[in-house]
């Protein structure tokens, strides 16, 4: 009788705490946050982000983490001054979401979904609404591509002194604190 009442505890337990548990991952390797830059009015430039990491939980919470540390512009000497003068303080952002998770078990494999959803940015210490249009698409019964994309004025996320310092060390006239970004996420189910 007290097996009983222990597996039929712990079958509670699990239910109660079932929205906790992810039903999908990020998968890192194969996911990828490019932004822009443009500087002396003319010139512009596509960058990464190499790092990020995510998840999906079963009541449809998103959280996508990016690591500013792992920023990527192909010269060495920038991608150091961008982690040392913008991004040493607050090294990391955070996405937050949520998606109606019945919406998502609906899709068929190939098949695509736009989504409007209200999303929050964590940058820089601040965390504001970023209203996101989301394009999912099912690519198998395990794999789940996301993609969005839109733009920041980073000057909001108190990014323009360091912007400043990047601008005078460079020797350049103008760094445009408007960054457009894109990101195309590839999520994986978790194993149950």
């Amino acid at each position: 009788m007290r097996m009983l009442l222990l597996l039929t505890a712990v079958a509670v337990i699990n239910v109660a705490f079932a929205d906790n548990h992810l039903t999908w991952k990020l998968n890192s390797a194969a996911s990828q946050l490019s932004f822009d830059s443009s500087k002396n009015t003319t010139i512009q430039e596509t960058h990464r982000f190499r790092q990020l990491t995510g998840s999906v939980k079963q009541s449809g919470d998103i959280v996508v983490q990016v690591d500013l540390m792992s920023v990527d512009t192909r010269i060495p000497i920038r991608d150091q001054r961008m982690r040392e003068i913008l991004f040493k303080m607050a090294p990391s952002a955070q996405v937050f979401a949520t998606v109606d998770m019945a919406l998502v078990t609906a899709m068929a494999t190939g098949q695509k979904l736009t989504l409007e959803l209200s999303g929050r940015l964590s940058l820089n210490g601040k965390m504001s609404s970023l209203p996101l249009s989301v394009e999912l698409q099912r690519l198998s019964d395990q794999s789940l591509q996301v993609s969005t994309g839109g733009s920041l004025d980073v000057a909001e996320y108190g990014y323009l002194p360091g912007i400043e310092a990047l601008r005078q060390i460079a020797g350049l006239k103008t760094i445009s604190t408007r960054v457009p970004y894109q990101l195309k996420l590839l999520f994986d189910k978790a194993e149950p």
